[in-house]
């Protein structure tokens, strides 16, 4: 469901931007000039630089704008779209929902809006529905949220508190969405709608900049500081700051499990005089942060000290309403508050003097960015702002006027900003909590997957500076601060970009950058202290890497020395380093590369000691880890000790290991200590390499999975990983192995019959695991699939059924049959006799339909000419006419319509040998069910009559009984007499063609809801198999006469207000109730032979179970369906690839029709090929 949430967020950001620059003519301009630059569009447009540019931002991660080499912009054919935005959106920015939900404005305000997002807006494109739905569903979501009318309890039960005018549009709305479900007491959250209740939160720090977004016109295009002022009292008028801020705190509930296990450790190290004596948190926001981490404390050693060693909590933000709020939220708990600019971290220390604190240097800092508000401060240091601007930076910095800041220099500003924070930070470092931008490209192909489209935009558009994960690491390295060893985390932490990391960063005496042209003696020195004279870097291409490709080298600085350097390029096919030379390797370059390669690494003998070359190469995997798109870092070293060994072939050598388990040499050693897999002997790589013969050594790191390991030989040496298809067998510990990678807790204890989510995971964990998974099992997996598969049992059975049937799965003899478990389809069986004895022939056929349809030529007719047989209630039917005056009910549309029968008031009782009284108050579904089974048997060639005292069954499906409702509400029963029970009985319909015909059979009536008919012709077959007569009618009737279940069923949102049923569509949205009886006359299919029957269709297998558990009473479960239908085909001796066509109704509702038809194809699809399709 985080999908739909960030669809909806990024359309609430989207669209004011959209339609701003729509209205001062942008598209115009550019489809008439079809390219011009940004510098250009701003001459033009008249807007502000740096404002437009994160509009054309925007526009590039929608995929609407790509951008060449010159920087020219051009439309591509998916900005078309952009006309069927409608212009009246900006309107939903401005309702006053406040007041609509008290009641105190029109209730019809948002009837219209509703009935479009019902409609999709008209639109064939379901994302950007979900885009305008955004526009609408935020703000109103919120508002409920915030006015506690999402509460669904027995003391509160849904919109309970709402006004009758407010109710019926927004129960409407929630039933549609499949968020709630009616029942007798009113609506009721469904799961998802509980799902989404409970997160609704998340939307709020997108809905807090509602009046900037308002505004969004002038924020392009006009004087934007107008929009940005603060007034007298320092306030805002661009955001709400208070729902940002508690919005900003709900979301770091998410992040809290990996910054608690920080805090644990922290406070869990003794002595307790060497820990933290205050937490400050800048930009505290609620102070929910602050308050977490003194909880968490208390539960670490520490915490069983506190009496003695005491701690403080220091909150600190620019925002005085915060710090009101943080000191609510502390009260309890030793604290103080005290306004701080985050810009001036040194008058942090000052304040605090003030305040009696003057051990600073005891201080654990804590910076949480979820909402960012870094202020910008242009740089000081000029000749450094200068010696960035050839770096290819991407971010997007907007100054106060709306103008752009060339990235390079706001780098150097954030770089500046944490030296500033290096020269506070001591020994207990500074715990950062980050938010960071992504590429449009990397937003464009996982757009439902991130938030970064309307995040970065709505952040970019407030002065707010975001940068890439890994540029904040550089700077901050820049600045001396370093994540401690196997404490950073970022986030998604599977998926290929990095949007938040969490960092515990500590002071180093060393700094780490890019490497200038200014660097390259000392790079030079490094080059002839570290390798042999045949093996050096010619100075060329030294020079050439610096000027050419400015951010493929990093230097190490220390004390104010280059002491360090490593060398690396994007390539695109790390196979192709097996047929390279060191000389040739510059020629795999690709600037969009997934692989990054690393070239060398150098670092003065003079220092190795202080194990610098670790801490070089740690720093550039995690680097590299952090940007987006990457995944693998390859390498090929060479060895340091084989020319003492040289008699051994290298293959062998490189596989010696001490008696610790290690690589015995030094290099294999150090690259495996920091989790590289060794993959292979290069020949030929470095010829000159005399020591090595010429061979390096292809060495990988995983970044995903990689694991520093000084000393465990947990990591045995291994050839190169080839990928391999999940198989059966596998998909169990792929499974554990997915869910405990997200879970990322060692001390939780996986359980596969455990929910996943009540091992932790949220929404955004259940996005990655969603991912993890497809990509693992390479297979396409549904946002909604954790709904119903949430145990890592469940998801392994299902992924077992997906897989090809050439392995099949083998149950343990000792478990008992399961829903879960595919059951085998056996082959020929002596005991169940031949095909023909198990199959039952239909030989008979009756029906009588809407439409005028009263045989078997009339429904074909119908279905030839593709007629239409529903319509609105017939004047005729009285009592269904009446009942539709109550207009109020959310369903009361979907009552108006259906299938109805014609003269369902007639019949030839005479016939039959009943009397006029008896026929009068008899269900007219007993009459239609003797007169059409006496057609169907005469269909089958059987005269009726003869059937007299033989083994004939009668079988009906049979729930209504809206005549006998009619007759008690107009006072009917007593003038029936006895009659009244017998004619109103839905057990009597079936004795009472028996009774007719007398026939001595089994008869019985079924009710098992809208399967009744199909569960009736079940039971006939099988009663036809064992024996138990030798011919069987089989039928299902219903008459809809009074409108009790018509009016719960709409009230239940499971009737289409529009009296169109649309099975398996997007737009489904219920289905529509109809009249109408069919009778089938069944035989075993050998006797049918025997006699010569007209045999219209053969029944080979049939099967019924119940749906047991799901995620509601009249919910599919999308297992047991896929069970039932296995048994089925296990009856009828086929294999489900021989199944050509499908006859299928499902729900005709968004929720259920998925999960019907998933089970099919679950099921069906099993060893189905292309040219083998199954027609549905």
């Amino acid at each position: 469901m985080l999908d739909l949430f960030n669809r909806y967020a990024h359309g609430f950001v989207a669209i004011p931007v959209i339609l701003a620059c729509k209205k001062k003519g942008f598209f115009g301009l550019l489809h008439d000039r079809s390219a011009l630059t940004a510098a250009q569009m701003v001459e033009s447009l008249g807007t502000n630089s740096g404002h437009f540019q994160v509009a054309l931002r925007l526009m590039q991660s929608l995929g609407w704008l790509s951008q060449a080499g010159n920087g020219a912009y051009a439309f591509t054919v998916e900005a078309e779209i952009h006309r069927q935005i409608p212009e009246d959106m900006l309107d939903l920015y401005h309702l006053p929902l406040e007041a609509y939900l008290r009641g105190e404005t029109h209730p019809g305000l948002l009837g219209p809006w509703l009935e479009r997002s019902r409609r999709r807006w008209g639109l064939d494109q379901p994302w950007l529905a979900d885009f305008l739905d955004g526009v609408l569903v935020i703000p109103l979501l919120l508002s409920l949220k915030q006015n506690n009318l999402l509460v669904d309890s027995e003391q509160q039960p849904l919109f309970s508190t709402l006004t009758p005018g407010v109710k019926p549009a927004l129960t409407e709305l929630f039933v549609d969405r499949g968020w709630a479900q009616l029942k007798e007491t009113g609506p009721s959250l469904t799961d998802v709608g509980q799902f989404i209740s409970e997160r609704s939160l998340i939307l709020g720090t997108t809905a807090s900049y509602t009046p900037m977004l308002s505004r969004m016109s002038d924020v392009l295009f006009g004087e934007c500081r107008t929009v940005f002022h603060r007034d007298g009292a320092g306030d805002e008028h661009h955001i709400d700051r208070t729902l940002n801020v508690v919005a900003s705190g709900f979301q770091h509930q998410k992040y809290f499990a990996d910054v608690e296990a920080i805090i644990l450790s922290i406070f869990n190290q003794l002595p307790y005089e060497a820990q933290p004596k205050y937490v400050a948190d800048m930009g505290c926001g609620d102070g929910t942060l602050l308050k977490r981490v003194y909880e968490t404390i208390r539960k670490s050693a520490r915490g069983q000290v506190l009496a003695q060693y005491p701690i403080r909590m220091i909150g600190v933000d620019y925002n005085q309403a915060a710090l009101d709020l943080t000191a609510q939220t502390l009260a309890d708990i030793p604290h103080l508050v005290l306004p701080g600019d985050i810009g001036h971290p040194q008058q942090l220390v000052t304040d605090l003097h003030a305040h009696n604190i003057d051990d600073p240097e005891h201080i654990l800092h804590l910076r949480s960015f979820l909402d960012h508000n870094r202020p910008f401060i242009p740089p000081a240091n000029a000749a450094a702002t200068q010696g960035r601007s050839p770096l290819p930076y991407a971010s997007l910095h907007v100054d106060a006027d709306g103008q752009l800041i060339p990235p390079y220099v706001a780098i150097q500003s954030l770089v500046e900003h944490l030296e500033r924070w290096a020269s506070i930070i001591t020994h207990h470092g500074l715990l950062a909590l980050e938010v960071h931008t992504l590429e449009p490209e990397v937003v464009r192909r996982h757009r439902d997957l991130c938030e970064n489209l309307h995040f970065d935009a709505y952040h970019a558009f407030s002065q707010q500076h975001l940068v890439e994960a890994d540029v904040f690491l550089l700077a901050a390295a820049e600045a001396g601060l370093f994540a401690r060893p196997g404490f950073s985390r970022q986030y998604p932490q599977v998926l290929p970009f990095s949007r938040i990391t969490l960092t515990y960063f500590e002071k180093r005496p060393y700094t780490i950058r890019y490497a200038l042209p200014t660097d390259l003696p000392a790079l030079v020195e490094l080059e002839a202290a570290c390798w042999p004279e045949p093996l050096r870097t010619p100075v060329a291409d030294l020079q050439a890497r610096l000027e050419q490709h400015p951010d493929s080298q990093l230097v190490l600085v220390l004390e104010r020395q280059v002491v360090g350097v490593v060398y690396f390029q994007p390539i695109a096919d790390p196979a192709a380093l097996t047929t390279t030379t060191f000389e040739q390797v510059a020629g795999l370059r690709a600037t969009d590369g997934h692989t990054i390669q690393l070239l060398a690494l150098n670092v003065l003998p003079a220092v190795q000691h202080l194990g610098l070359g670790d801490q070089l190469l740690e720093f550039v995997l995690h680097h590299c880890a952090l940007k987006s798109g990457i995944e693998t870092v390859v390498g090929v070293t060479r060895c340091q000790g084989y020319d003492n060994q040289a008699a051994l072939p290298l293959a062998a050598y490189i596989e010696q290991r001490d008696e610790q388990g290690q690589r015995l040499d030094p290099m294999l050693k150090f690259h495996e200590a920091h989790g590289a897999t060794i993959q292979g002997v290069v020949s030929h790589y470095r010829p000159e390499d005399v020591a090595n013969q010429g061979y390096g050594i292809l060495i990988e790191y995983d970044l995903g999975r990689r694991r520093r390991s000084a000393s465990d030989p947990a990591y045995p040496a291994t050839t190169r990983r080839q990928s391999q298809a999940p198989t059966k067998t596998t998909i169990a510990s792929i499974v554990e192995e997915c869910v405990v990678r997200i879970v990322g807790q060692p001390d939780r204890v996986f359980d596969p019959t455990r929910p996943v989510r009540e091992m932790g995971l949220d929404s955004l964990d259940l996005m990655e695991l969603r991912s993890l998974l497809s990509q693992r099992l390479q297979i396409k997996i549904e946002p909604t699939f954790f709904f119903e598969y949430s145990t890592p049992e469940a998801m392994t059975h299902y992924f077992q059924q997906q897989m090809s049937p050439a392995e099949p799965v083998r149950p343990r003899s000792e478990a008992a049959p399961s829903l879960l478990t595919p059951e085998h389809t056996p082959e020929t069986s002596q005991e169940m006799g031949t095909e023909r004895d198990k199959a039952i022939a239909i030989i008979g056929l009756a029906c009588r339909f809407p439409g005028g349809v009263t045989s078997l030529e009339d429904f074909w007719t119908l279905l030839q000419t593709g007629s239409d047989a529903i319509t609105e209630v017939p004047a005729g039917r009285k009592d269904l006419s009446r009942a539709r005056g109550w207009s109020n009910d959310p369903g009361q549309r979907a009552t108006r319509y259906g299938g109805f029968l014609d003269g369902v008031d007639h019949f030839d009782a005479t016939f039959f040998h009943i009397s006029p009284r008896e026929a009068e108050v008899m269900d007219p579904q007993q009459r239609i069910l003797l007169e059409e089974s006496w057609h169907a048997l005469e269909q089958a060639g059987i005269d009726p009559t003869s059937l007299r005292e033989t083994q004939t069954g009668v079988f009906v499906g049979i729930i209504s009984h809206d005549y006998e409702l009619l007759q008690v509400k107009h006072n009917r029963p007593a003038q029936g007499g006895a009659y009244f029970g017998s004619g109103n009985s839905n057990s009597v319909a079936a004795g009472r063609i028996a009774y007719a015909l007398g026939l001595q059979g089994p008869a019985m009536a079924v009710n098992t809801a809208c399967s009744s008919s199909l569960v009736a012709v079940h039971l006939a077959v099988q009663s036809l198999k064992n024996g138990e007569c030798d011919l069987a009618l089989a039928a299902g009737v219903n008459l809809i006469l009074s409108p009790e279940l018509s009016r719960t069923f709409a009230q239940a949102g499971m009737l289409a207000p529009d009296g169109r049923c649309k099975t398996f569509a997007a737009a489904a949205n219920g289905y529509v109730r109809s009249e109408g009886c069919g009778v089938v006359v069944l035989k075993r299919l050998s006797e049918a032979v025997a006699d010569k029957d007209n045999i219209l269709a053969v029944i080979r297998g049939s099967a019924i179970n119940q749906d047991g558990a799901s995620n509601g009473l009249t919910a599919p479960n999308g297992l047991a369906q896929a069970a039932l239908l296995r048994k089925a085909i296990q009856a009828a001796g086929i294999k489900p690839h021989e199944v050509s066509y499908v006859e299928a109704h499902g729900t005709g509702t968004s929720l259920g029709d998925p999960v019907e038809i998933k089970a099919l194809g679950t099921v069906y699809g099993m060893g189905r090929t292309v040219d083998n399709p199954l027609v549905v």
